[in-house]
């Protein structure tokens, strides 16, 4: 039994179609790149790039995660370590 009517699927289809050809990045370095390059271009943080992206695309931060590099990401958890968002990660030195 089929959970979604054919009027859905299309939906759905059509809206992976729209966020895939809006996206027009070929690779998680090359977004992550533009995001970076933005932020520090316009003295920014890649957070606040990165909400502004996904508003202007009417596109949801689930739709992206896979274009986060792992360079972003640590920018970005640093950021929100940073507003009290994360906890601090510490480190032992030795």
């Amino acid at each position: 039994m089929n959970v979604f009517s054919i009027v859905e699927q299309e939906d759905i289809h059509n809206k992976i179609l729209s966020v895939s050809s809006s996206l027009l990045f070929k690779d998680a370095a090359s977004f992550s790149q533009f995001i970076e390059q933005t932020a520090k271009n316009e003295d920014r943080t890649c957070t606040s790039v990165l909400v502004e992206y996904c508003d202007e695309k009417d596109i949801e931060f689930e739709q992206i995660a896979k274009l986060i590099s792992p360079s972003l990401k640590g920018k970005l958890q640093k950021e929100f370590s940073d507003i009290g968002l994360l906890p601090e990660q510490h480190s032992l030195e030795m």
